[in-house]
């Protein structure tokens, strides 16, 4: 068996590093058995992976940024196929396969990794104006499972758009409370392009929720954001954190201790939600010691 690791964030995101038998190094600098120069905030020689009983040893070497599994520095991690862990700018996927691909003692293309039904840009649409089918683009090109996080209390229609996603939307609330706050609550969505292209039309510039990509599945998804629905202000009472609106999240990630969103990304990858001014769309992206946010700007006029 032989273990990959696909890069599904930084600058070398879409390549694989297929390792060899034995102990390999990976860093930014000549010296380690894998290179990517294009990573700035990888040590020369930053963490060393080797493959044994059907788990990879994963070790730190001492880096200066740290290499973490779950957002938890490590100096050692055993992990299994499918986990993932980040170093410098790049985050990492494990995936093992019984066979390696030529060239297995370099960085190489890896095969697809598996597609997102329906998804493909460039997106158009007659439907939407160019801004919003930039939009589409920006989540269509995004690396990760795609969700939604809607607030139903924002408009009525997003009840039934949720109606209309039999078995792809579920509660951030539990119990009574989910079935008490069913019309106003917010709920966790699996995005298909269909879905986004819809959401995109009715919701444009209405604050009705965010985006996110995540390594995760639904279910550990929501059970990661459940964690942040109520926050402590400075006087120490208990309020709800209403993350999902947009006009939050985006002065939320922009002001927060670098420590504290690491802590609120966990597995998601990336944001994009829109920006307070029409036709603009910002995108924030995890990073190993700081956020990284992309804007886009485009006319806001409808597709010739």
């Amino acid at each position: 068996m032989t273990a990959f690791l696909d890069i599904v964030t930084g600058p070398h995101s879409g390549h694989s590093i297929a390792l060899p038998d034995g102990v390999s190094r990976v860093g930014s600098r000549a010296g380690g058995d894998f290179i990517l120069a294009g990573d700035h905030f990888l040590s020369g020689t930053h963490f060393a992976v080797g493959l044994g009983d059907g788990k990879l040893l994963l070790k730190d070497l001492g880096s200066l940024n740290g290499t973490l599994v779950k957002d938890e520095r490590i100096d050692e991690a055993r992990l299994s196929d499918g986990d993932w862990f980040q170093a410098g700018h790049s985050m990492f996927r494990v995936r093992l396969a019984e066979a390696p691909p030529p060239g297995a003692s370099t960085l190489v293309r890896p095969g697809p990794l598996p597609p997102r039904a329906g998804w493909a840009g460039p997106h158009r649409s007659p439907q939407l104006s160019v801004a919003q089918n930039r939009a589409m683009d920006v989540l269509t090109t995004q690396t990760g499972s795609p969700y939604a996080i809607l607030d139903a209390a924002r408009d009525a229609k997003i009840m039934s758009f949720l109606e209309s996603q039999a078995g792809q939307s579920q509660s951030l609330y539990e119990g009574e409370q989910a079935q008490r706050y069913a019309r106003v609550a917010p709920y966790l969505v699996s995005l298909t392009a269909a879905a986004s292209e819809q959401l995109i039309l009715l919701g444009w510039q209405r604050s009705w929720g965010v985006f996110f990509h995540s390594l995760a599945a639904r279910d550990e998804a929501r059970r990661h954001l459940r964690h942040f629905l109520v926050a402590e202000t400075p006087g120490g009472q208990r309020a709800l954190f209403r993350f999902y609106d947009p006009r939050v999240l985006r002065v939320y990630l922009a002001t927060c201790e670098p420590s504290e969103r690491a802590d609120f990304f966990g597995s998601i990858l990336s944001f994009v939600m829109e920006d307070e001014q029409p036709g603009r769309w910002v995108c924030f992206q995890r990073g190993a010691r700081q956020l990284k946010t992309d804007y886009a700007v485009w006319e806001d006029e409808k597709t010739p």
